[in-house]
């Protein structure tokens, strides 16, 4: 059994992660515009072809997929249920711009 300073603990931890993830999801894909039209004017400038700067967005476009899916997937440190219940189809979570836990109403602290 965990004392109450150890699961608060955890539970912060987990917030902290919810937090890291919210963050690099939103910044991950309002920067990949302004990003990929820099390094495409950059990479034209040095002459360097479109290969590279293709690797760059499939690999950037990847790691957004990824972090959306464990972001939308994150469980509510609290009530130990997913933060972002489904919604109508799979890909789409209800409440997937949304501060609160569904289930038991927990916001994440400050």
């Amino acid at each position: 059994m965990t004392s109450p300073a150890g699961s608060w603990t955890q539970r912060r931890a987990k917030w902290r992660r919810y937090r890291v993830g919210r963050t690099l999801t939103y910044v991950g894909i309002f920067l990949y515009l302004p990003v990929m039209v820099a390094l495409t004017l950059a990479f034209k400038a040095v002459g360097w072809g479109d290969d590279a700067l293709m690797w760059i967005a499939g690999v950037w476009m990847s790691a957004c997929v990824v972090n959306g899916l464990w972001f939308t997937t994150f469980r509510c440190p609290e009530c130990g249920k997913r933060f972002f219940p489904m919604g109508a189809n799979w890909i789409a979570p209800s409440n997937d711009w949304g501060s609160k836990c569904r289930h038991c109403g927990a916001r994440a602290p400050a």
